[in-house]
């Protein structure tokens, strides 16, 4: 028979003892001892000795008698307590037996589990999975007999504590233990090494990191998904040419400079997506990958380096950071073909015209996400050769004429978004709503994303720029006025405080379909315009 836990067994009081303790004692009369005699060290004259010897007389008793009250009281609160306590873990046991979660089938626990996010195995060691194998043998079993659930490791040496190679022996076996775990599911992992700065100048990596990293190789035929931060030294002596047969997504950025970084990619026939030292100061132009399989493609690179892209002919979403290190690429240099290529992103860390080499004419989405001034005839001259443009961002301050020659440039524009000065707000709030030329050459918008900036030598901090919220509503009430078809409209102004007036005006607009957005910060707006993987993209900008 299973043992029972027993409630604290102590004496009750008796009904007459509590009859006694609740008894209501008659009225304290207070001391006729004058209370500046009782407040201070003086010797009482003999006038005062009978009324503190009466005082004393009664309430020495009533103390007493309190006394053996609070005793009994104290017992029974101390009984009281004792049982509570002892209830409490029994309720929760109880609770636990009627609740549903306990009652939920095991295959639903075990996809329920599945979402449990990894932490970092070097930093904690209830990380992920382990958390729940620790809660009880159930979800333990459970745990045990998910491999899915043991199929991310994340393994982050630059945010985790700081060990050498004894302390991480631990953790050895338990990145062994976790893989051991996972059977022969495909496995999604992310690997950080400590930055160069934070090692020495000479040291390119530590045993612990290179022992993680030994141990990880060994499963390399079961990684689908790979994200990896270190020196060049590591994906040189990584030895997988050839057995990455289930990797499909690879995020490498190299954190030391180095020419050669090896073939450990080269050859990987279900690669898809690669990210390769994307963002303002990486360069991946040197990186073997098997260009003609991926689908999407993120880098940073030199313009010379451009021609490589021929080889990625299958692309649909590309991004790409252009610097010019190199010489130029000369007029007559034959166009990339990119003939199923859909979204593009780019930056630019010079003015540079190398919008003219790229064919694509599938392209539906544009982004300029750099905030160095583009070259807009190139960018003007490319959108005439794209037919089925449907979306344009140009993270740059531009002015109404530069905007009303890139919409007559691509017609087909339905979202629009771009930056300009504040001073000239009006201008380009004015050639908007009106009936002219210039706004009926795009009658296909339906979103447009406006951010207006402080000129250059105006501290917006004390003196935030001032937007005509008059003007602006009116450009938005014409639009419905005349029949366009605006339905959602961003605004970003630094400082935007709205009256009462823009804010009914916008609700009334929003009942008539058209949805209006204001933003205050500078990253919120833009997150609004540019899909997140490209805003690393902008530099300095986006911090």
């Amino acid at each position: 028979m299973a043992s029972q836990s027993s409630a604290p067994n102590a004496a009750s009081p008796s009904p007459e003892t509590l009859t006694w303790v609740f008894e209501n004692e008659p009225p304290f009369d207070p001391s006729d001892t004058p209370r500046k005699l009782l407040d201070s060290n003086d010797p009482p004259s003999d006038i005062h000795f009978p009324s503190l010897r009466d005082f004393l007389s009664r309430a020495m008793p009533r103390r007493a008698r309190l006394d053996s009250k609070i005793s009994v009281l104290k017992a029974a609160l101390d009984k009281a307590v004792a049982e509570r306590d002892w209830l409490d873990p029994e309720i929760r046991k109880h609770e636990g037996a009627v609740s549903s979660l306990r009652r939920i089938p095991t295959e639903i626990l075990s996809s329920i589990f599945a979402f449990v996010g990894t932490g970092n195995l070097l930093d904690s060691e209830m990380a992920g999975p382990w958390s729940v194998s620790a809660v009880c043998s159930r979800w333990r079993a459970i745990a045990l007999s998910t491999p899915s659930m043991w199929a991310e490791i994340d393994l982050d040496f630059d945010d985790g504590p700081d060990f050498n190679e004894t302390d991480f022996e631990g953790r050895r076996q338990r990145l062994e233990t976790h893989l051991e775990r996972s059977g022969q599911m495909p496995l999604v992992i992310r690997f950080q090494a400590l930055y160069e700065y934070m090692k020495g100048r000479d040291s390119n990596c530590d045993d612990p990191e290179e022992a993680a990293l030994g141990i990880l190789q060994t499963h390399c035929r079961r990684w689908e998904t790979l994200e990896i931060v270190g020196p060049a030294s590591f994906l040189y002596g990584l030895d997988t040419h050839g057995n990455l047969p289930l990797l499909r997504s690879l995020d490498v950025y190299i954190t030391a400079d180095d020419d050669f970084v090896g073939n450990a990619f080269k050859v990987c026939p279900n690669l898809r997506v690669a990210t390769v030292n994307s963002g303002e100061y990486g360069d991946g132009s040197s990186f073997p990958l098997p260009y003609d399989q991926l689908l999407r493609y993120k880098t940073s690179l030199d313009v010379s380096d451009l021609p490589s892209l021929r080889l990625a002919s299958h692309l649909v979403d590309c991004a790409l950071h252009i610097h010019q290190y190199d010489e130029p690429l000369s007029p007559d240099t034959p166009r990339i073909q990119l003939p199923n290529l859909l979204r593009l992103s780019f930056s630019f860390a010079e003015r540079v015209p190398v919008l003219d080499f790229f064919e694509t004419p599938a392209l539906l989405e544009l982004y300029h996400c750099g905030k160095q001034p583009t070259a807009l005839p190139s960018l003007q001259s490319m959108l005439k050769r794209l037919p089925k443009l449907q979306k344009l961002i140009v993270v740059e301050t531009l002015s109404v004429d530069d905007v009303t020659e890139l919409l007559r440039a691509a017609p087909t524009i339905t979202e629009f978004g771009a930056f300009a000065l504040i001073e000239s707000a009006q201008q380009f709030l004015a050639a908007l709503s009106s009936d002219s030329e210039a706004t009926s050459s795009f009658p296909s918008l339906t979103c447009v994303s406006l951010g207006l900036e402080a000129p250059p030598d105006l501290d917006s901090q004390r003196n935030p720029p001032l937007l005509d919220q008059n003007s602006f509503m009116r450009m938005l009430e014409s639009q419905l006025h005349v029949g366009r078809g605006w339905r959602k409209v961003n605004l970003y102004c630094m400082g935007l405080s709205t009256s009462r007036s823009m804010l009914d005006r916008k609700e009334t607009l929003r009942a008539q379909g058209m949805n209006i957005a204001l933003f205050s910060t500078f990253y919120s707006f833009c997150r609004a315009m540019i899909p997140d993987r490209y805003l690393d993209l902008c530099g300095d900008s986006w911090a």
